[in-house]
């Protein structure tokens, strides 16, 4: 039982690795460049998953991201 919630610890570490990362590298690319660097994570992230996973797990997950983006509208908005 205790392996869900070292999963979700482990993806919280992840996630905050992740957006710190994120931040320092939009930071360094600087204007306008910096609004890019987002996307281009992105994809780089999408090759290494399918590298790693395959194309269907890929699939599936970016599947699953989407249908939690369209179920959140408002989410990311803050300028809005």
């Amino acid at each position: 039982m205790s392996e869900p919630n070292d999963a979700e610890a482990a993806m919280t570490a992840a996630a905050a690795v992740a957006e710190r990362c994120l931040e320092e590298a939009v930071e360094a690319a600087g204007d306008p460049v910096g609004d890019a660097v987002p996307l281009a994570m992105l994809e780089l992230c999408v090759t290494v998953l399918v590298d790693q996973f395959g194309h269907e797990d890929t699939i599936s997950l970016l599947r699953d991201l989407a249908d939690q983006i369209a179920a959140d509208p408002d989410r990311g908005h803050e300028d809005a």
